[in-house]
């Protein structure tokens, strides 16, 4: 009898996992349960107690086989704050979620879940927090003072931080120095920008599956300071002036922390009486943590 009885559980609780459903959304969110009912609202589900309405727009995949989310490494966050990396193997609506992590297998209760997710499309999905790069490029004096310079080269390295309240809008911050070809030989200027910057990125710009979603556009605008440097043959003078730019273009992903970038854009250094402005296109490469 007892056998029978613990036969009986142990069938229970298979037939449970099999009809279980794996919701992934496009933001990484991942949800197990049951579809219950289906409206003009999105989805009905039954997921650890409760009930929850899900927009259809948001559903990137729904898998009614379990076994093949089984080898997916997630992110399980709790309800204290810790975080668990590893694979669910099984779930039961009262007991909880069974997870294989890296020193055996461990039981979570319901209760002590809040979000499951998977680490790769959220990042995808939201942008990387962090992300450190260098470009360089050719630019076009106009307007201006452009009669007075060459065309020349541009080098700069950036950092971005992920903004936390919108999606797609970042901070970043960039070291620039600006190769300066003056037509008279009488003079050498440099000039050392520190800029600060809006950058925002389409993110939903990337397509599921094809080879578009390599490609996230993005326009920028900043505003910071110039340090110019001339130097002549009896004298040295220095100034620092305000200075502007936009920029437009496109980070290509190259593996999953490596991306390309190239755009172009407008800047402007402002002077006590006329303005030095260049267009210019940059190519770079870009780590992102």
């Amino acid at each position: 009898m007892k056998k029978w009885l613990l036969l009986s559980v142990i069938m229970l609780f298979i037939s449970s996992s099999v009809m279980a459903e794996v919701i992934m959304l496009h933001d990484g969110n991942i949800y197990l349960g049951k579809i219950t009912n289906t409206d003009s609202k999105g989805i009905i589900l039954e997921t650890f107690g409760q009930t929850l309405t899900i927009s259809q727009s948001d559903i990137l995949k729904n898998d009614k086989n379990f076994d093949s989310f089984k080898d997916m490494t997630v992110d399980i966050t709790l309800r204290d704050g810790s975080l668990i990396k590893g694979k669910i193997q099984n779930y039961d609506e009262e007991v909880g979620i069974f997870v294989s992590i890296d020193f055996g297998t461990i039981t979570l209760p319901v209760e002590s879940i809040e979000e499951i997710s998977d680490p790769v499309k959220k990042k995808y999905y939201i942008g990387s927090p962090v992300s450190i790069g260098i470009s360089g490029g050719y630019y076009i004096p106009v307007f201006g003072l452009a009669p007075d310079f060459e065309s020349s080269y541009n080098f700069s390295l950036f950092a971005e931080f992920n903004s936390s309240f919108l999606r797609g809008l970042a901070f970043g911050g960039e070291l620039q120095t600006i190769m300066i070809d003056y037509k008279a030989d009488d003079s050498n200027f440099s000039i050392y920008l520190i800029q600060p910057y809006l950058i925002y990125k389409f993110l939903d710009f990337k397509k599921e599956s094809s080879f578009i979603n390599r490609f996230t556009p993005f326009i920028s605008a900043g505003i910071g300071g110039a340090y110019i440097i001339k130097k002549s043959v009896v004298t040295e003078k220095s100034e620092i002036n305000p200075a502007a730019n936009m920029k437009i273009g496109s980070d290509i992903t190259i593996t999953e922390s490596v991306r390309a970038r190239i755009f172009t854009g407008f800047e402007t250094i402002l002077q006590s009486s006329t303005t030095f402005n260049r267009l210019f296109v940059n190519a770079g490469v870009m780590y992102s943590f």
